[in-house]
């Protein structure tokens, strides 16, 4: 990072070149909104489709040391929280060298990753024992981990290199709203 910093404060205009300021303004517009990708029907879908599927992804998380409190007292919900962390590590992790596998399909690896997350969160309330509850978090972190990792690969197919870096502002940009909505909607 310090390098990329170093370099842009190194960077300047030949000499004796005449900067066109209208031609720079459309084109800082054009790198700040890149309209192309919107006309990618694969990713509008994949857009739309992530914000839903995300609505109560963090459900689990916010609230599993108040369900832990009133279901399980002699124990400690923050343990759970913990287990889903380190257990999403090592999602992000293997799932990011299964992912670089040309037969393996990215978007269909979310997809399963998005629904044992939703299988898993809903398991929790049936959970009758302290071991049941350890195992569906370590569950909801690796789904967790997959599911993260595959944001950046798949902006990347779908949009390509040069419109994946928007691709993934967007999608996340739009997916906090829903994040951000559905674990107070769910309490």
């Amino acid at each position: 990072m310090i390098i990329i910093i170093a370099a842009s404060f190194a960077y300047k205009l030949p000499q004796g070149a005449k900067v066109d300021r209208t031609e720079d303004k459309k084109l800082k517009i054009k790198t700040f909104l890149n309209v192309k990708i919107w006309k990618n029907k694969k990713f509008v879908i994949w857009t739309i489709g992530l914000p839903c599927a995300v609505f109560g992804y963090y459900v689990p998380i916010v609230h599993l040391v108040t369900f832990v409190s009133i279901n399980f007292p002699a124990d400690d919900g923050k343990i759970l929280v913990m287990c889903i962390g380190a257990s999403s590590t090592v999602g992000r992790l293997a799932f990011g060298i299964i992912s670089d596998h040309e037969k393996i399909n990215r978007v269909l690896l979310q997809q399963i990753s998005l629904i044992s997350i939703g299988v898993f969160t809903m398991l929790l309330v049936a959970a009758n024992t302290w071991i049941y509850m350890i195992l569906l978090c370590l569950g909801i972190g690796l789904a967790d981990g997959c599911f993260v990792s595959l944001i950046g690969p798949i902006a990347f197919d779908l949009c390509g290199p040069e419109g994946a870096v928007q691709a993934i502002g967007f999608v996340n940009g739009i997916s906090a709203i829903s994040i951000t909505v559905g674990p107070t909607v769910a309490g």
